[in-house]
């Protein structure tokens, strides 16, 4: 009878910690993963806007709204994953310096979307067009590399 009742409490014990797990490191690194899948589509869906000029000064609003969430997001899910600089050491993370750069680098692109808000101010100063999408290319080339996409 001792041996039952030991049995089932170590078993509970063992659910407990399993289920701790997999809350705080798991699902957190898998909701990491999403939101850089995430940008990597956003990344894709707005190619018009970071390589060339659109007139359209609601598709740079909805961009730089969009990228700016994103790179607050991307810090508080790597926050939130307890242990981080263990999964970090075996690999099953992206290194933190790389998260602080791509957040660096999508808060960059976000503000550089930002100067075109108002289209027709800037349409015929083509060295700022061209030093602008020049720029957005190297923030989205930056935020590729630093997140592995």
């Amino acid at each position: 009878m001792l041996n039952f009742i030991i049995t089932i409490i170590s078993a509970i014990i063992i659910v407990i910690i399993g289920q701790m797990i997999v809350r705080l490191t798991i699902i957190p690194i898998q909701k990491q993963r999403e939101l850089i899948m995430e940008i990597k589509t956003s990344l894709a869906f707005y190619a018009d806007i970071h390589t060339q000029l659109v007139d359209d000064s609601k598709s740079y609003t909805e961009a730089k709204i969009e990228f700016r969430k994103f790179a607050t997001e991307l810090d508080g899910k790597t926050y939130i994953i307890v242990g981080y600089w263990l999964f970090e050491v075996m690999g099953l993370v992206l290194p933190r310096e790389n998260i602080k750069n791509g957040h660096s680098a999508l808060i960059g692109l976000s503000n550089r979307l930002s100067k075109f808000k108002d289209y027709e101010t800037v349409e015929e100063d083509t060295e700022f067009i061209e030093s602008n999408v020049n720029e957005m290319n190297k923030l989205v080339n930056e935020i590729k590399e630093n997140l592995k996409i």
